[in-house]
């Protein structure tokens, strides 16, 4: 009996690995079929409060075996400029993950990191407990620092253009203000000397 249930417990201790491997290999493919993603990638279990680097391009850990969630996240987040980091912090907190994505299928983020300039962080909802709650979560980060430049850059000459048609506004109110009293000025004095004459026809003088 002790050797048909260590066989059955064996059994099933490889089948779960195998359906692990597998889960892992389909979120893999789905990180390469998302060619935009260039930086980092991770698979997390929102439960665990885990996460399996897909990508081991900017940190030491190593790919494919679970790490912790907050370690990980740590080494990320100081590798984001300082003035970003408290609303980094509060996107990534897995708490703030779950609620979000509980209406959602991704929620993003662009913030500036040291090295590489702009990134676009999003998290992606990749499935749910029986409960609907998320159980399992893709990180992703892409490079966008010349989308990102080009859309400041755009936004720039936009303001500056929105700048300049107010000056020429101003310069505008400016002159039919002056040109208007100008005019005005000398009128009143017409009509003023022609009030005065209609009222006295008589006088030759």
């Amino acid at each position: 009996t002790f050797l048909i249930f260590d066989d059955t417990t064996q059994q099933m201790y490889v089948k779960e690995r195998e359906k692990n491997h597998r889960a892992l290999r389909r979120q893999m493919r789905i990180v390469k079929s998302l060619n935009f993603v260039n930086y980092i990638s991770g698979y997390i279990n929102v439960k665990e409060n885990t996460i399996i680097p897909l990508n081991n391009e900017q940190f030491n850990f190593t790919l494919g075996e679970r790490n912790p969630y907050d370690v990980y996240i740590k080494e990320f987040i100081n590798s984001i400029k300082e003035e970003y980091r408290d609303k980094l912090i509060s996107f990534l907190d897995l708490e703030n993950v779950k609620k979000a994505l509980f209406s959602k299928s991704r929620i993003m983020m662009e913030v500036e990191s040291i090295t590489l300039g702009w990134i676009r962080i999003t998290m992606i909802k990749s499935d749910i407990d029986d409960e609907k709650q998320v159980r399992h979560v893709m990180l992703t980060v892409q490079e966008i620092d010349e989308e990102k430049n080009k859309d400041l850059e755009r936004e720039k000459q936009l303001l500056d253009a929105m700048e300049e048609a107010k000056r020429a506004n101003n310069a505008k109110t400016g002159f039919l203000s002056r040109m208007s009293h100008d005019i005005r000025t000398p009128i009143n004095g017409i009509m003023g000397m022609l009030d005065i004459a209609l009222k006295n026809t008589s006088d030759e003088e």
